[in-house]
């Protein structure tokens, strides 16, 4: 996604990041076992990458230009705007 992405589940915004599922250390292991297991496991690794929230690593970014990620954008700040008004004890 681009940089214009929010977060639905933690609120983060900014750009997400690509998750690969798996192992590397697994993948290389099995490279050096037998062809096939490794071929067969990279393909899977890199088939179901994912574009993925950097702060709570949840599939959920969207981006702000939508209609649900501007209404989060503006519940976000009108939230962080409510706290700074608090007074400190």
């Amino acid at each position: 996604m681009t940089n214009n992405s929010i977060c639905r589940t933690c609120g983060y915004h900014g750009p997400s990041e690509t998750v690969t599922p798996g192992s590397f250390l697994i993948e290389v292991f099995l490279w050096l076992c037998l062809m096939l297991p490794g071929m067969l496991y990279s393909v899977w690794r890199l088939t179901n990458r994912h574009q993925a929230c950097p702060s709570c690593h949840q599939t959920t970014m969207i981006p702000i230009a939508s209609p649900i990620g501007r209404q989060l954008l503006k519940a976000q700040r009108s939230e962080t705007a409510s706290e700074d008004q608090q007074p400190d004890p």
